[in-house]
């Protein structure tokens, strides 16, 4: 037992966590397929066809396809993914799939599923949504480090589609994207923790540990303080900004 369990003190990442890690191996890896190709969805036959083109084993011995059918509804019962309700097809909830994403590249199972995925649904597909796979191509680079394809690939990224990073387990990861695209990444994160009434606390210690100007976002995070109830911190924002700045 450590510290925090002994005296009865909750830690909210483990606490969000806890459901996948009950999981199954096929189950978890269901999960993290959904997390990947968010936001697309896949039936649960599509899902193991995927996963079968992948050759993910558990120790020695491969999953077979009808385990990984059998999984979805555990990974649905836990909340970590839904029926769209259209033809059967499971998404992975907004809260969950970045972090779904980090852990399939922290497994070293991105690039497999990324690829299984392309296998089976092929760019000259029928029915292709190509702003889903943008989404999916841009989460993916961005957890894995891949800055300069984001130059090659993408004409612009808007503010909206660096929201995600203030979702659960991945907001530290602000701290590495390059300052061509940190401060619109900051600014999309702050209105996602206003707008949804997030927890701040990762959002601004990933901001303190940046080396974003601190002048930019200063009303940005003063706000937050105030919204907190923390009018004092609010104050030290600006009292921290060079003289020329706070007249």
């Amino acid at each position: 037992m450590d510290a925090g369990e002994a005296g009865g003190v909750s830690n909210p990442m483990s606490d969000f966590l806890a459901p996948y890690h009950a999981l199954t191996q096929p189950g978890r890896l269901v999960a993290l397929v959904c997390g990947v190709v968010h936001p697309h969805s896949l039936t649960p036959n599509q899902l193991a066809k995927v996963l079968v083109r992948a050759r993910f084993s558990h120790g020695n011995r491969p999953i077979h396809l009808q385990q990984y059918k059998l999984s979805c509804k555990d990974v649905i019962a836990a909340g970590i993914v839904f029926d769209t309700g259209y033809r059967g097809k499971l998404r992975a909830t907004d809260d969950w799939a970045p972090w779904l994403t980090l852990q399939a590249f922290r497994d070293d199972r991105l690039a497999s599923i990324e690829g299984a995925y392309h296998g089976e649904f092929p760019p000259h597909w029928g029915g292709r949504d190509y702003e889903a796979d943008a989404a999916m191509r841009l989460r993916s680079q961005i957890v894995s480090g891949r800055f300069e394809p984001i130059d090659s690939e993408f004409r612009t990224v808007n503010e909206y589609e660096w929201r995600w990073l203030a979702r659960p387990g991945v907001a530290h990861l602000l701290t590495t994207v390059p300052q061509r695209y940190a401060d619109q990444a900051f600014a999309a994160c702050f209105a996602e923790v206003v707008e949804r009434a997030l927890a701040p606390g990762p959002i601004l210690e990933a901001y303190a540990n940046s080396g974003t100007d601190r002048a930019r976002h200063a009303a940005e995070v003063a706000f937050i303080h105030v919204l907190q109830g923390a009018p004092k911190d609010a104050l030290a924002v600006f009292e921290e900004l060079p003289d020329d700045l706070r007249k």
